[in-house]
C-alpha cells in the first residue's frame, strides 16, 4: 500500500523539515544567567492522564520541542521573519521587565502565540488535538492572529522554562457531544498566555475578577497601549495553566461568526 505524503500544515507544500517549536533564542535566553561553571538543563515532563499515559521526563540542553509538520519555505519565510519581529517585543516579558506595548505590539504577540500553539497541537496526543487543517490555512493566509481566535497576556513570577496545555471548549446551552473550540496556555519565562479558537466564530468570552485583573485582552484589543505586567500576577502554574482561572471568572457575550 502506497504511503500518504505528509505535506506542510501551513502551506500544504512539500519539503518538510525540521522546527524547534520555541526558537533556539528563547532557550538561549533563559540560560543566559548560568553562573560559570554550571549547567543549565530543561527538564521536559510529559503526561496525559486522560488517555492513560503515565508521566515520563527527558532532559535538553535547550526547549527540546520538534516539530516537523512544516516545510523549509514556510520555516524560513514568513516563520523565521515572525520571530525575527517578536523577538525584541516578547525577550523583555520573558525576562519579567516591565513594558509599555502598542497596538502592533500586542498584534505581533498574538501571532507568535498562534502560530507556537498551532505548533504544539502539530505534535500533540490525538486526543487533545483539536486544531483544524483550517486553522493553520488560515493563519498563513491571513499572517496575522485568527480572526476567530481571542488572546489574553498575564505575568507570573515564577519565571521558569516554556510549556503549553490545551482544553476543548463546550459552549453553555451545547447539550449535544460537539466540541466548539478549544484554548491553552502559552507560558514561556514570566510571560503567559491564553487563547480561546472557536470553530463557529469568536467565541466571545469576556473575563471577569481575578482573570480580569491577572489576563490583559490583546487580539481583539481595545487598547492602543497596555501596560505589562498586570497589577495582579499570576502565582506558579498548575498542570492545567490558566484554565480554572478562566473557566470560574468569563462569560460568554457573543458568537461571532467569520
Amino acid at each position: 500500500m502506497a504511503q500518504t505524503r505528509s505535506t506542510c500544515k501551513f502551506c500544504g507544500g512539500d519539503g518538510l523539515s525540521d522546527e524547534h517549536i520555541f526558537a533556539k533564542w528563547i532557550g538561549r535566553l533563559l540560560t543566559k544567567d548560568v553562573p560559570p561553571g554550571a549547567r543549565y538543563v530543561f527538564r521536559h515532563r510529559s503526561a496525559h492522564p486522560e488517555a492513560g499515559i503515565a508521566g515520563h521526563d527527558k532532559t535538553a540542553s535547550l526547549p527540546a520541542y520538534r516539530t516537523r509538520s512544516f516545510c523549509t519555505r514556510c520555516n524560513n519565510g514568513w516563520m523565521s521573519r515572525l520571530e525575527e519581529r517578536v523577538r525584541p517585543i516578547l525577550e523583555p516579558l520573558i525576562l519579567g521587565e516591565p513594558r509599555t506595548l502598542t497596538r502592533s505590539h500586542q498584534e505581533t504577540l498574538a501571532f507568535w502565540a498562534t502560530k507556537t500553539l498551532l505548533g504544539f497541537q502539530s505534535i500533540d496526543h490525538p486526543t487533545t488535538k483539536w486544531a483544524r487543517p483550517e486553522d493553520y490555512a488560515a493563519l498563513n493566509e491571513a499572517q496575522a492572529p485568527l480572526p476567530y481566535s481571542q488572546v489574553w497576556l498575564g505575568a507570573t513570577d515564577d519565571g521558569g522554562g516554556g510549556w503549553q496545555r490545551a482544553h476543548e471548549i463546550r459552549l453553555h446551552g451545547n447539550a449535544s457531544d460537539r466540541i466548539d473550540g478549544f484554548g491553552a496556555t502559552l507560558s514561556i519565562g514570566h510571560a503567559v498566555f491564553y487563547l480561546l479558537i472557536g470553530y463557529g466564530g469568536r467565541v466571545g468570552t469576556r473575563l471577569r475578577y481575578q482573570a480580569a485583573f491577572a489576563l490583559k485582552e490583546i487580539w481583539p484589543s481595545a487598547r492602543e497601549e497596555l501596560k505589562w505586567p498586570p497589577a495582579v500576577r499570576l502565582p506558579k502554574l498548575p498542570a492545567t495553566g490558566v484554565t480554572e482561572l478562566v473557566v470560574r471568572n468569563s462569560i460568554t457575550v457573543s458568537r461571532e461568526t467569520p
